[in-house]
């Protein structure tokens, strides 16, 4: 479901939707149990939350998404992800999440980071 849900959420992005339809994919997903687990599933929903089919299967499609796409995948590779959720900070930190203890942590090494 990771890369999946990261290309939706990569092509709400590019269209310019994520503030209108981010919130409904995630209760798509987590709330209704929807199986957004392959492509033609994903364009279904999207035609059925009101977005324009023929571009957004475009659009999922690009060069573009392709791209950030992979550079998510070099990044959760780079930082040794373990699992969700967790932040990457600066290109040198991991933090694994661990419920409020994790902001905490980030919020020291973004402070740190921030002063060089």
């Amino acid at each position: 479901m990771g890369t999946i849900y990261l290309t939706i959420c990569d092509t709400l992005d590019a269209m310019g939707a994520v503030e209108s339809h981010h919130e409904r994919v995630f209760q798509a997903i987590h709330q209704r149990g929807t199986r957004l687990n392959t492509n033609a599933a994903v364009f279904q929903w999207a035609q059925g939350a009101g977005l324009d089919r023929a571009q957004f299967e475009r659009t999922f499609n690009s060069f573009g998404v392709g791209s950030r796409l992979q550079r998510a995948n070099r990044l959760q590779k780079a930082y040794q992800v373990r699992g969700t959720p967790s932040l990457g900070i600066a290109g040198r930190f991991y933090v694994p999440g661990q419920g409020e203890r994790t902001l905490k942590v980030a919020d020291v090494l973004l402070d740190r980071v921030r002063r060089g």
